[in-house]
């Protein structure tokens, strides 16, 4: 069996301090995420994750839902209606 620094590459990609800003799909709303971790959509706060504080999200409306999502990945579905927020499982 070989140990993980026998089968460490060095990337070859270069790594980016600050890649470029996501360009969101036409409809989708952005929302920077809070010192709390929480975006406002119509007013009201909703918590999503302290991992993405400062960064932009797309809000996507989807009847009275909406997607939340970071770059590619959906990361949390809000429920205005039934007051929940849901964090996408990816399992």
């Amino acid at each position: 069996m070989k140990t993980p620094a026998q089968l460490w590459q060095k990337s070859g990609r270069e790594y980016q301090l600050r890649p470029a800003q996501w360009i969101y799909p036409s409809g989708t709303e952005l929302a920077e995420v809070d010192r709390s971790g929480s975006i406002r959509i119509d007013g009201r706060r909703w918590y999503l994750t302290q991992t993405l504080v400062d960064q932009l999200v797309g809000v996507t409306a989807v009847g009275p839902r909406f997607l939340v999502h970071y770059r590619r990945t959906l990361i949390a579905e809000i429920d205005p209606l039934k007051s929940r927020s849901t964090a996408v499982d990816r399992d």
